[in-house]
């Protein structure tokens, strides 16, 4: 049989046979020619097919195959078989193809559709071929190839959304076929113009221009059909259905086709008076803040820089004015009455304001006064009348609202000769403030900027150093002790950093540099690691099994969810009991927190790991902690210890906590003890434990073993 075949059937009758499907003699694909054979060739064209009616089958070559994700060469019954792999939304669309070759109906070809993979994936087609072939005894036949268009449609879908999303109406021109298009959003315009059309075109848009405006636009436009320009730009007007007139700016460009056969013209249409409303928005958005209605920033830059320029202003002043906490007073009684606090706070600035003076809103919790011809003795106790001014509230309907100012200034021209400088340094005062607990107010010196550039400079470092595979960072343990044997019981592991000049960084300094650089979240995860890793080298070297290791932890760490979980993963990964582990927590960090923090608290506890309440007695709930939370250690600050022999307050304070504590089976540990009568003196109100520079400075592991474990570690627990 094969002997009479091309090479092309018998390729054919080779990949059906692989698939085992019994062939017939009559089911070869009948080839009137070797050009047949040679189109059916897979490197001829990229997506090929062939079409017997007689056997109702439809054969592709690999490519299509592969497209389609199908596994045999041929789809049977393509009648109605061939429909799985057509979009639904273009059934339509690819019968009308068929149907044009039949009929030779070209206005109802439509030749790009798409088609769907058996795994759902959607891609375009486009016929670049079609015809129908008669072979002698077969009838009419079907063969044509497919081109993929995937990323052309996939562009001007994109195109067209740009286009519709632009304020700007677009057309297109072509000056061969006569065919003009405009976007979609003429019809905002002129809701009756025509979007496509051929002949003239201005043809859409001619009859709407304002009658004395005709000639102009026709000019420019005839300059660029006949060469004479390669772009213009003109203004008209238009008259719209209604009666209105509006102003148009039209801007065109001419360009040949990638043939460089069709000269093509492309055009934007800006209507001016959306433009100008929009202009005059930002303008007064520029000058009035929309809720007092006061200036803006952008007015005050300008106003500043015009007082500088006034040769008769030989000195001036700008004060800022930051609402303390202003967010806490929209998320307490809700956005309106904070619009309304602001407006009852500008009033109340308005009412007392200097001589001269010029109130701005320049940030929804800011407010900048321009003072012309100010000094620094007036400046200042403007600020301290103001400070004692806001002692009375502001009435919001029958609420009385108290609030209360940051205030910094910036005096021209000691502090500034320029307006962004002059305002740069009023914020870089303001922002100190703002971190400062007792200062309310202050005028910007150099030395503001010196401090601002140091703690950059510390967080660049820091951040460097962080990157830089934690570079620097150490952990250094400092000894805790039993108050009544002075036996080693545990220690708390504290992070420092040791910088490139060989400088033990404080730890206050570092929290806020890991803070400030969002990095706190990272070192605390670290800090948690290396300290119970380090616990579990000591218990498995022979430590004392009940030996303790305190680690820090914030009210950021347990505001996470899974932040338990994350602990108990840690004493699994190093093979630790958490009885071993204290998780210590400040007294302060919880009072914003306590509520979200103590499910995490609850589940540690459950799970064997203590919990220490550091700093207890400095913060305003303290005894109520002891009832709210699962603590097990009570640290009670160093503050209490100064002068603990002579001072009859922090004698009777300490003494209470210890009865109160182990009443309720709660152990104290105190803090910052630095001398031996200090010792002496507690140990007798029968605290459980001890931790300060007497007993030992906080120090590197090398260091801690060599002094606490330099009998060996199976000593278990040495006396300090």
């Amino acid at each position: 049989m094969e002997e009479n075949l091309t090479l092309h059937e018998a390729s054919f009758v080779s990949r059906i046979d692989g698939d085992e499907i019994p062939v017939h003699p009559d089911s070869i694909i009948p080839s009137p020619n070797h050009l047949l054979s040679q189109f059916l060739e897979d490197g001829l064209c990229e997506y090929a097919f062939y079409y017997d009616s007689n056997k109702d089958i439809c054969y592709v070559n690999s490519n299509l195959m592969s497209a389609l994700g199908i596994a045999k060469p041929y789809i049977e019954k393509p009648a109605t078989g061939i429909y799985e792999f057509i979009h639904p939304d273009d059934v339509r669309i690819f019968d009308q193809a068929f149907a044009w070759v039949k009929n030779k109906d070209r206005e109802s070809l439509r030749r790009d559709f798409r088609l769907l993979t058996e795994k759902g994936k959607v891609f375009w087609v486009q016929f670049a071929g079609i015809s129908e072939i008669h072979i002698e005894g077969s009838g009419g036949n079907l063969v044509g190839h497919l081109i993929d268009i995937t990323h052309r449609v996939r562009w001007e879908i994109q195109h067209k959304n740009i286009i519709d999303g632009s304020s700007a109406i677009v057309f297109f021109a072509d000056l061969k076929t006569h065919e003009t298009r405009y976007s979609e959003n003429l019809r905002q315009l002129l809701p009756d113009a025509k979007l496509e059309f051929e002949g003239d075109l201005l043809a859409s848009i001619f009859p709407f221009v304002v009658f004395e405006d005709r000639q102009r636009l026709r000019d420019s436009v005839e300059q660029m059909i006949e060469g004479k320009t390669g772009k213009y730009s003109t203004e008209f007007r238009l008259q719209r259905p209604d009666g209105s007139r509006v102003w148009i700016s039209c801007r065109c460009k001419s360009f040949f086709d990638a043939s460089r056969q069709a000269k093509m013209i492309a055009g934007n249409l800006f209507n001016l008076s959306e433009m100008n409303q929009i202009r005059e928005n930002v303008d007064k958005s520029c000058i009035l803040h929309e809720i007092t209605e006061l200036p803006g920033r952008g007015r005050l830059l300008l106003d500043i820089e015009k007082m500088i320029h006034n040769r008769y202003v030989m000195s001036a002043a700008i004060v800022l004015l930051d609402i303390k906490g202003f967010h806490t007073y929209n998320d307490r009684f809700g956005r309106k009455t904070g619009d309304e606090l602001l407006k009852g706070l500008s009033q109340m600035l308005s009412d007392r304001l200097p001589a001269e003076g010029i109130l701005f809103h320049i940030h929804i919790d800011s407010f900048c006064i321009l003072w012309p011809h100010a000094t620094r003795l007036q400046v200042q106790s403007f600020m301290e009348f103001l400070q004692q001014e806001t002692a009375n509230p502001v009435m919001i309907g029958q609420d009385a609202i108290y609030t209360s100012f940051s205030m910094s200034a910036a005096l021209f021209p000691s502090c500034g000769s320029s307006a962004d400088e002059l305002l740069a340094n009023a914020e870089i005062t303001l922002h100190k403030i703002k971190k400062e607990k007792w200062t309310k107010h202050a005028i910007y010196v150099p030395s503001d900027k010196r401090e601002l550039k140091e703690k950059l400079d510390f967080e660049f470092q820091l951040t460097k150093a962080l990157r830089n595979k934690r570079e620097g960072f150490q952990m250094y343990y400092q000894p805790l002790v039993d108050a009544a044997s002075g036996s080693l019981i545990g220690a708390e592991a504290l992070l420092r950093w040791l910088s490139h000049e060989n400088e033990i960084i404080k730890p206050e300094k570092i929290i806020a540099g890991l803070e400030a650089t969002g990095y706190m979240d990272d070192m605390s995860e670290w800090v948690l690691e290396q300290g119970i890793r380090q616990c579990s080298e000591w218990l498995d070297a022979g430590v004392d099994p009940q030996f303790l290791i305190h680690i820090n932890i914030t009210a950021e760490d347990l505001m996470r969810p899974t932040y338990s979980e994350s602990v108990f993963r840690m004493l699994k990964k190093y093979s630790m009991s958490p009885d071993n582990l204290i998780l210590e927590i400040t007294e302060t960090s919880l009072m914003r927190n306590i509520s979200i923090c103590r499910q995490n608290l609850i589940r540690l506890r459950n799970g064997g790991v203590k919990i220490a309440l550091d700093d207890f007695g400095t913060g305003y709930s303290s005894l109520n902690y002891l009832r709210e939370l699962p603590v097990n250690v009570i640290k009670i600050d160093r503050a209490f210890i100064e002068d603990i022999q002579r001072d009859r307050f922090n004698h009777s304070f300490i003494s209470a906590i210890i009865l109160l504590a182990h009443s309720i089976s709660r152990s104290v540990c105190i803090e910052g003890i630095e001398e031996i009568g200090q010792a002496d003196f507690i140990r007798d109100l029968k605290a459980d434990s001890f931790q300060g520079f007497y007993f030992g400075k906080p120090v590197s592991t090398s260091v801690f073993e060599s002094k606490y474990f330099k009998n060996g570690y199976k000593q278990g627990r040495p006396s300090i």
